[in-house]
């Protein structure tokens, strides 16, 4: 006899128990990763010049950039944009406000 499942209280709790399991599985994969260091890169902006500017630069040269003022900072982990901001200081440092992220 062929018995179709009407969707009822056994496949509900079928299905939270797998939601539940995924969501164990998932914050297993966090716990074992959080810790992992990595590089994030600033990128403000870029320059063109010829060899011979390069080879003229010395302490005092000022290299201009492409970028505004304004311009959103990118934040890049192995060279894909992840997030976008503000540069700011942070005491004697630089630091990015996140205004999106990717």
């Amino acid at each position: 006899m062929f018995k179709q499942d009407d969707g009822g209280a056994g496949a509900a709790t079928s299905s939270t128990a797998s939601l539940a399991q995924k969501a164990r599985g998932k914050r297993a994969t966090r716990d074992l990763i959080e810790h992992v260091d990595l590089s994030i890169e600033a990128y403000v902006g870029e320059a063109r010049m010829t060899v011979g500017d390069l080879q003229d630069m010395k302490s005092g040269s000022v290299i201009e950039l492409d970028a505004p003022l304004n311009r959103l900072v990118e934040l890049r982990l192995n060279g894909t944009t992840i997030a976008t901001g503000e540069l700011v200081a942070v005491g004697d440092r630089f630091g990015v406000r996140i205004v999106d992220v990717s």
